[in-house]
């Protein structure tokens, strides 16, 4: 299973391209943000990359940060971290039943 999925990857950007519909998170760890959407939003594959009241984790591959660096650092910018050093990025998704939300949660370590 494949974090730079077509599933993962036209997610994250829907919420670049629509922040207005994400709440974002941040300030719990310095190198990652949390990001919510609602749960009526249309995605594939969420029984496999948003599992109800369970939780997700990925690594992406190179080929996929490289090819999409721009978005990467998107959402990398939207962290409190300033070091600016990772060479990988986390996904943790999940569905949260009881808030009608999915869950994205990038790692930049």
């Amino acid at each position: 299973m494949s974090s730079n999925s077509d599933t993962i990857s036209n997610i994250l950007f829907y919420i670049q391209k629509n922040p207005e519909k994400a709440i974002f998170k941040s300030g719990q760890y310095k190198n990652s943000i949390q990001i919510f959407i609602p749960d009526d939003i249309k995605i594939g594959n969420t029984n496999l990359f948003f599992p109800k009241s369970r939780l997700r984790v990925n690594r992406m591959n190179t080929d996929f940060m490289e090819n999409n660096n721009d978005l990467i650092n998107y959402f990398y910018n939207l962290t409190n971290d300033e070091e600016n050093n990772y060479t990988e990025v986390w996904v943790t998704t999940g569905h949260i039943i009881n808030h009608h939300k999915f869950i994205i949660d990038l790692s930049f370590e």
